[in-house]
């Protein structure tokens, strides 16, 4: 019977200290510019290993038109920062809809 609640016990504790794993919707956005056609966004990734996603961005091109652009997919170490670059069909005159890590 005591075997029992101290396996009970020990099932537990080992829920409690379950870390939760790192995701791509954690990444942070930390910066974003325009260059002729390119968008560069600056990902930062707080958590302590490393995490996958890709970046997507609506932009305003020079002829008024909108485009969604998506990167391909990274992977970004814990606690580092990635610059990743998103090409337009034709220069970039804004951003629509900020740049958002996506799931890969």
């Amino acid at each position: 019977m005591r075997l029992s609640r101290l396996v009970v016990l020990a099932a537990a504790l080992s829920l409690t200290f379950t870390t939760v794993p790192a995701s791509y919707s954690d990444l942070q956005v930390t910066f974003v510019s325009t260059s002729a056609n390119l968008v560069s966004v600056t990902i930062h990734n707080p958590n302590r290993g490393p995490e996958s996603a890709r970046v997507r961005a609506t932009v305003k091109l020079v002829d008024n038109s909108h485009q969604t652009i998506t990167g391909s997919v990274f992977t970004i170490a814990g606690g580092a920062n990635l610059v990743v670059v998103l090409s337009a069909s034709k220069t970039v005159s804004g951003i629509d809809d900020d740049p958002v890590p996506i799931n890969p």
